[in-house]
């Protein structure tokens, strides 16, 4: 073979390969309309080659050239550029590639895949669009400016079409280069033969060859590289590419039957419909309608089957029916009605059982609407402005029936008029009002005392403050209740308002709580504690008694300029004229003893460890221990009243509410009683105690239900809560006491009805009472201490000229119990009958 033959053979060979890998099957007759088909003269064309040199059509006049289309993410197209650089070397073809990129991806294309041939960047596609380019990788080969091959067929074998280009061209090789004489018939494989010499096998399936002078054959290898793709011989020496039945070849890519395109939902790979582009699919979708079912795609389009509610009514006249979206039918109220409680209202109508509702189908179909355009009307003749509220309401404006008066209770009478009723417990004179009990501030000897009649209330009465029947400006004892106005001593003052000061206490005894109380008298306050006491005597002066164990005792300080004092627990506190506070005894862990140094204070109180203190201004401060707050105090000025114990407090407003605060284990704190009628407060260890201004007293916190519960009653006058046993004074000036009574500490009690004072501890109780003062002459004792002989004593005393209040059992007679009962209130008294008795 020749440098001619080698040359023209190599060149259809290179052909032949190149042209194969653009076999994409689209129909001849749609090229054509472009103009691009076999036989047609190719579309002119025209653009700048990377390096900036102009190119058209023109340019390749006479010559053979390959113009091959293709994108810079194309596999295909970067798989064949090495077969293009060849036939760019062998010369006898020139090639230009049209790139559907910018001129930087071209030119990163160009660089990366090592082309040695032109190209153009198609970035517009508008030379892509002259030869109606769908899909690549495509080529056409263009001869004296007609198209005589393209890589779009008309549905005969691209290998047909390759084999007429090949033997067009080996044809002509082969006139022009004959050099040596060759047999005219063809030469079978094996047989001798010289370079030029044609061979065949009868195989049209091999390539057959003039090899070192023997017929040889080829094997046709029919590979696209394309995975999808069935690579058939036909038998004639050509080779095939149809798309597999199970894929679709699109735009150079392999997908499975059934694939969906993931740009349009609607559209997937049917290989039945076509295996060069996306097919229409029937695929499930949802149209959004929940009022159709089996949704699927048809022709790209999502559809549905519709529901269907004909016949479907529920048996209302005001209702029409539609699909509910899950194969059912629901029922719609139409836009002039309301169906409520299963009754069609229409619009307009006023609820008959609420005149500020009626039926809005605009705003609610199914209930009534509140309409504050509604007129209405209240009933009651003392408002006015009846009208309704956008809460479906009929509210209105009262008359005003006020007097100005706090103590009175207004009320319209219907007619444009008032009636104003006194409230219980008050009284109005001179249009003001006074409290029961206020003393009219122009005469003391009379008061508020509506409880004595209803002309009472609008007048004053009477000033009694004790109750007991004479009048205070009569009465020898006022604040205390002494009808029979005794008065032994005859100073003009009762005998029940005779200040001695003696102390009584009883209960248990272990530390002497209660034997080892000082016998004089003299004192005005006392407090008990755990197992030690302390009182306060008139002239200022503080003693205690009882276990030492904190120095309650020892420690107490010797001033006597003291004006009140407290005892709970261990430690202690006083109170002095100026006030300022001392403390003592107890641990100062905690420095519930060291108290702040101010001159405001009015009232004192102790827990177990922690202190308060009232101020001038009515407010509360704390100190020591915060464990359960004991420290966090209410906030406010207008505190009259405290009181502490363990680790809790209470106090009283000037309102005549309470509030607790601390330890809230037994609701000590969170159980305590509202209300604002109270008058006193007591804490004790775990509950609290309160009086009423009706005399009652109630109780919250530990037991309060059981042993701490108090008596019932109306007259107390004072209360004191201990360690689970209570005392209370009454009015009539004797004790009553409640609780727990191991040791005696709640009965019996002492006797006697002069009591002024009362505290309760741990397991005992002290008080403080006055006595009946003696005259002396009155009876002739000698200034006798111990009375050893009664007998003789009594019939001194039954001798003498003027026995005060002889019969004092009111027996009928006087006799020797009288003397002992006497001689016993002598004997408490411990009072001097002379100034010779020391």
């Amino acid at each position: 073979m020749n440098f001619l033959q080698r040359k023209f053979f190599r060149l259809s060979v290179l052909c032949l390969l190149i042209v194969s890998s653009f076999s994409f099957g689209f129909n001849q007759s749609l090229i054509e309309t472009y103009g691009t088909g076999n036989g047609f003269n190719a579309p002119l064309f025209k653009g700048t080659e990377l390096s900036g040199k102009s190119i058209s059509l023109n340019d390749y006049t006479g010559e053979n050239l390959l113009l091959v289309f293709a994108s810079p993410g194309c596999p295909h197209c970067k798989k064949k550029v090495p077969l293009l650089n060849s036939i760019v070397a062998d010369g006898d073809l020139k090639v230009v590639m049209v790139i559907s990129a910018n001129p930087q991806q071209a030119t990163e294309f160009q660089q990366t895949q090592n082309a040695k041939f032109d190209i153009i960047a198609d970035g517009d596609y508008k030379i892509s669009q002259t030869y109606g380019i769908r899909s690549v990788p495509q080529g056409f080969l263009i001869e004296q400016g007609k198209i005589t091959f393209s890589t779009i067929s008309d549905g005969s074998s691209i290998w047909s079409q390759l084999g007429s280009i090949e033997n067009k061209i080996g044809i002509e090789a082969r006139k022009n280069t004959l050099e040596i004489a060759r047999p005219q018939e063809i030469l079978m494989t094996g047989e001798f033969c010289q370079g030029h010499w044609m061979c065949e096998d009868d195989d049209d399936c091999t390539w057959d060859l003039c090899v070192d002078n023997v017929c040889r054959n080829t094997t046709y290898v029919c590979d696209d590289d394309i995975p999808c793709t069935l690579n058939i011989c036909d038998g004639n020496g050509i080779c095939s590419f149809p798309v597999d039945d199970e894929h679709c070849l699109i735009s150079g890519y392999c997908y499975a039957a059934g694939t969906v395109k993931q740009s349009d939902p609607t559209q997937s790979c049917i290989p039945e419909i076509s295996k060069t582009d996306w097919s229409y699919n029937t695929l499930p979708c949802d149209d959004y309608n929940p009022c159709t079912y089996n949704d699927h795609y048809l022709n790209g389009v999502c559809v549905g089957t519709p529901y269907s509610c004909i016949g479907e009514h529920d048996g209302y006249i005001c209702t029409y029916s539609v699909c509910d979206g899950q194969g059912g039918c629901f029922h719609i109220v139409d836009d002039e009605h309301c169906l409520i409680n299963g009754q069609c209202i229409e619009a307009g109508t006023v609820n008959p059982l609420n005149q500020c509702q009626r039926c809005k189908p605009e705003w609610n179909k199914v209930q009534w609407s509140n309409d504050n355009e509604l007129p209405c009307s209240d009933g009651n003749p003392c408002t006015y402005d009846d009208h309704c509220t956008q809460n479906g309401t009929c509210e209105s404006t009262a008359f005003t029936c006020n007097d100005g008066l706090s103590c009175t209770s207004d009320v319209c009478n219907g007619d444009f008029t008032c009636t104003s009723v006194i409230v219980q417990g008050h009284c109005v004179i001179n249009y003001q009002c006074y409290n029961r009990g206020d003393i009219n501030p122009n005469n003391p000897c009379q008061a508020c005392r509506d409880d004595l009649g209803q002309q009472y209330q609008t007048s004053w009465g009477p000033a009694d403050s004790d109750n007991d029947g004479v009048d205070d400006c009569s009465d020898n004892c006022p604040k205390i209740s002494n009808p029979e106005q005794e008065d032994w001593d005859q100073d003009g003052k009762g005998d029940k308002c005779d200040a001695m000061g003696l102390i009584r206490a009883w209960g248990q005894n272990d530390y002497h709580q209660t034997d080892a109380a000082p016998i004089d008298g003299g004192y005005i306050a006392v407090e008990a504690g755990i197992s030690s006491s302390i009182a306060l005597k008139q002239n200022g002066s503080i003693v205690g008694w009882g276990q030492n164990r904190y120095g309650e005792r020892s420690y107490r300080p010797i001033e006597s300029d003291f004006v009140a004092i407290s005892l709970s627990c261990y430690h202690c506190l006083a109170l002095k004229e100026d006030g300022s506070v001392v403390a003592w005894a107890g641990s100062s862990d905690y420095g519930q003893t060291s108290p702040p140094v101010r001159n405001d204070i009015v009232a004192i109180g102790t827990g177990m460890f922690h202190s308060i203190a009232l101020t001038e201004a009515g407010n509360i401060i704390a100190w020591g221990d915060n464990y359960y707050g004991q420290r966090t105090v209410p906030a406010g000025n207008d505190f009259v009243a405290i009181s502490a114990n363990d680790n809790h407090s209470v106090a009283l407003r000037e309102n005549g509410t309470i509030v607790s605060w601390g330890y809230n284990v037994s609701g000590q704190v969170s159980n305590t009683p509202t209300g604002n009628d109270f008058i006193a407060v007591s804490a004790g260890v775990g509950y609290s105690l309160a009086l009423k201004s009706n005399g009652s007293i109630v109780a919250w916190g530990a037991y309060s239900t059981s042993y701490n519960k108090p008596p019932i009653g109306y007259s107390y006058i004072a209360i004191s809560a201990g360690y689970n046993n209570n005392l209370a004074l009454k009015i009539d000036g004797t004790l009553v006491a409640w609780g727990e009574n191991y040791d005696g500490q709640t009965s019996p009690l002492p006797a006697g009805n002069t009591y002024t004072a009362i505290s309760s501890g741990d397991s005992f109780n002290t008080a403080i009472m006055n006595c009946r003062n003696i005259i002396a002459g009155d009876i002739n004792f000698d200034c006798y201490t111990n009375l050893k002989d009664l007998r003789t004593l009594s019939l001194e005393w039954l001798q003498s000229t003027e026995p005060m209040y002889a019969d004092i059992d009111v027996s009928g007679e006087v006799d020797f119990d009288d003397f002992v009962i006497f001689a016993q209130d002598w004997m408490l008294c411990s009072y001097p009958l002379d100034a010779n008795c020391q």
